[in-house]
């Protein structure tokens, strides 16, 4: 199963020249822990950051100065691990580990923003998949008698 399937397409982001400030106050109204920075190319919005409620609040003590007076690039992560929306949620959730991330932005192959994944969206697959091993298991294990048609399941 690919990325593109399971990402979130709604997308919170801000743009780098935007304050500390308003995007905290995005960050609450929409009530997340990290909105995407990114810049506008060829009319698409293209990640460049990525904005925590962690960063917000280094960035604060740091400068020891109000959030309006900081942008958001001077607070924002810049190394930036993106996933392609085709790439398979597997190798997604091994990158996201290699990297130390909880989240990452969604690109199309233009490299335009098209969703965000988090490591949820990929728990969730990959216990539905271990939910359907399991009945399969569970249903190869029950006596002939119990099954439809008293016949062995196909193995």
């Amino acid at each position: 199963m690919n990325v593109g399937r399971v990402c979130t397409r709604e997308v919170i982001f801000v743009h780098a020249t935007e304050s500390l400030r308003a995007a905290t106050q995005l960050m609450r109204d929409k009530r997340v822990g990290s909105v995407v920075v990114c810049e506008e190319a060829h009319e698409q919005r293209v990640p460049i950051g990525v904005i925590t409620d962690r960063d917000v609040a280094m960035a604060a003590l740091q400068r020891d100065a109000g959030l309006a007076g900081i942008l958001v690039s001077q607070a924002m992560s810049r190394n930036l691990l993106v996933i392609r929306e085709e790439e398979d949620v597997a190798d997604a959730l091994e990158r996201m580990r290699t990297h130390g991330v909880r989240r990452a932005p969604v690109v199309g192959a233009d490299g335009a923003l098209v969703g965000l994944i988090s490591i949820d969206d990929l728990l969730d697959v990959l216990v539905e998949q271990l939910s359907s091993i399991v009945h399969l298991i569970a249903r190869q294990l029950k006596p002939v008698s119990q099954i439809p048609g008293g016949r062995m399941p196909p193995a």
